[in-house]
């Protein structure tokens, strides 16, 4: 798929949306939806009256997958996209592309990954704030790391999809839905750039 047939069937999802008047409670599930059907991909409706074991089965594994589902509402990108972008155990959330996925410059990259780790972190409720610490060891893991300007490199995301407070040496960042909404389309440009 590419970047464009991806974002074409975004705006066609976001406008589907706007023209049905969807309440407010269903937006994040209808556009999800609408997106998937877009896409050509599978809504995993099941119909059928009684649970089988099969069934039962799926809906254990889907109850351990609830902070990937969480994080697919509220990006509102396809699971098979979150599945390719994020990983979450024990121990946080981790991004799975590789370096070369991310923006050549390492101030751009590093507020990538800022902006997805708070984005998924905050989507997963794992917490509220993102502590800019927790995102400083993820750009160092992922080699985008520019340790002289990396406070400035926070500072410059303020106010474009998420807020920071706190001192220097304690800062957090809370994404806000622009954040989001600009996290969800990062994410699935990662995947279409493979």
């Amino acid at each position: 798929m590419t970047q464009k047939s991806l974002t074409d069937a975004i705006k066609e999802a976001t406008s589907a949306l706007e023209e049905s008047n969807v309440p407010e409670d269903l937006r994040e599930v209808a556009f999800s939806k609408a997106l998937d059907s877009l896409l050509g991909l599978s809504t995993n409706a099941n119909h059928s009256a009684a649970p089988t074991a099969s069934t039962q089965s799926s809906k254990v594994e889907s109850d351990l997958d609830a902070p990937m589902a969480a994080i697919a509402t509220r990006l509102r990108i396809p699971d098979d996209v979150v599945s390719r972008v994020f990983d979450v155990d024990d121990d946080g959330v981790h991004l799975i592309p590789p370096r070369s996925a991310f923006a050549g410059q390492k101030k751009k990259a590093t507020q990538e990954v800022a902006l997805l780790i708070a984005a998924a972190r905050q989507a997963a409720g794992i917490e509220d704030w993102t502590e800019v610490a927790e995102i400083r060891k993820v750009a160092e893991k992922k080699g985008v790391l520019d340790s002289g300007n990396f406070a400035s490199q926070m500072s410059d995301l303020d106010g474009h999809g998420l807020r920071l407070r706190g001192e220097r040496s304690k800062r957090e960042l809370k994404m806000n839905d622009a954040g989001y909404e600009s996290a969800g389309l990062l994410a699935a440009e990662l995947i279409s750039a493979e």
